[in-house]
């Protein structure tokens, strides 16, 4: 269970999937989500084959309209400030995007968000949601006789 806006939430993973695509002329991006019980976050990570980043350029691309690689950016199209914004909303709920990546090898942005674990949240007096139900089977009518 996660407190806040679903909203947000919703663009900065767009916003990190959007930088994976723009970066990323042939090959592969792929998105995993994984809850971690251990130190309860929701870990949304997308990892692109694409250009990557020079570890000199790491700390740029969170800073409003900062880009590592302008001369690319250019050719991508991507000048906004999505990542910047990705790393606002993190902050606002309590966690983090991380970047690991390798120049001309790919990046991997890693969205860290707390979460709150099923049974904490029915301790803490939350609705537990409705258990799943049994498909019905339907009844067949006997063929009426005239």
């Amino acid at each position: 269970m996660m407190h806040g806006d679903s909203r947000l939430i919703r663009q900065a993973v767009l916003n990190i999937n959007a930088n994976a695509i723009t970066y990323t002329a042939r090959d592969s991006v792929s998105v995993a989500v994984e809850r971690h019980s251990t130190d309860r976050t929701l870990r949304i990570r997308c990892t692109d084959t694409g250009i990557g980043i020079a570890i000199e350029h790491q700390a740029r691309v969170f800073e409003p309209f900062g880009q590592a690689a302008a001369a690319h950016t250019r050719r991508a199209g991507g000048t906004g400030p999505g990542l910047s914004v990705t790393s606002q909303i993190s902050e606002m709920f309590g966690g983090e995007v991380r970047l690991e990546s390798t120049l001309g090898a790919g990046s991997s942005f890693t969205l860290i968000l707390p979460v709150e674990l099923p049974e904490l949240a029915v301790a803490r007096g939350a609705r537990r949601p409705p258990a799943p139900r049994a498909p019905r089977r339907r009844r067949r009518r006997a063929p009426s006789r005239r």
